[in-house]
């Protein structure tokens, strides 16, 4: 009985190992965030779509290394935002955060690499590297919710062109990313309920924008959904 036993406990640790994941896509932008105080704070937000046939749970960490400071930070799953989109994949989920601080201020130009690790100690590695300025100190749009609807307008927007709902839970962290089909000097509406319905446990909602090329964002104070 005791070998079976032992026979079965290493058939299960060698197959829990054999499943190592990997990295489908990687997201890297600086953010313009609006701040409670009405001021704006670069960030780096960085997310990638993990697919991990052991599932969410078998996810441990991320860590971004800046090549040519040396700095790195150290992001564990208690500090990582976990969100579904429209994928269908159940094994597959994005992860990240986009509350990446720099101490100086702005994050500077160079090369930089991303490690995601699993519980098993699998690392996947990206690169990335920030090239240019970010240069932006307001959005020209606006999300307004109120009357049980909510309604984004965008003017005369030069830099940004791509617009996104960010769902957030009671705890401010993202639950859900919903992209809306709206351009310069136009508008989208819709109702409360249809937002909630994309995520049951949402509690707030963010306006987000960013450019053509993905690596520039801004992202709006939170607004309370109910």
């Amino acid at each position: 009985m005791k070998r079976f036993f032992y026979f079965f406990l290493i058939l299960f640790l060698i197959s829990c190992s054999i499943n190592k994941p990997y990295v489908s896509s990687l997201s890297c932008k600086r953010l313009v965030v609006e701040l409670d105080s009405g001021k704006v704070a670069e960030r780096l937000s960085i997310f990638v779509r993990f697919n991990d046939e052991d599932g969410i749970n078998d996810y441990d960490s991320m860590t971004l290394f800046q090549k040519n400071t040396g700095l790195y930070w150290h992001i564990n799953r208690n500090l990582s935002s976990f969100f579904k989109t429209d994928y269908e994949d159940k094994n597959s989920f994005i992860v990240g955060t986009n509350k990446i601080v720099y101490p100086l201020g702005k994050f500077p130009m160079g090369n930089y690499e991303v490690q995601v690790q699993d519980m098993q100690g699998n690392k996947v590695v990206r690169f990335f590297t920030i090239d240019d300025e970010l240069k932006v100190s307001h959005l020209n749009a606006s999300l307004k919710v109120e009357n049980g609807k909510w309604e984004v307008k965008v003017e005369d927007e030069v830099l940004f062109t791509k617009f996104y709902l960010l769902l957030l839970g009671a705890d401010r962290q993202p639950v859900f990313l919903k992209a809306i089909n709206v351009s310069s000097n136009s508008s989208i509406s819709d109702t409360v309920e249809a937002l909630k319905n994309e995520a049951l446990d949402a509690r707030y909602v963010q306006l987000c924008a960013e450019n053509a090329q993905r690596n520039k964002g801004y992202l709006a104070k939170p607004i309370q959904l109910y």
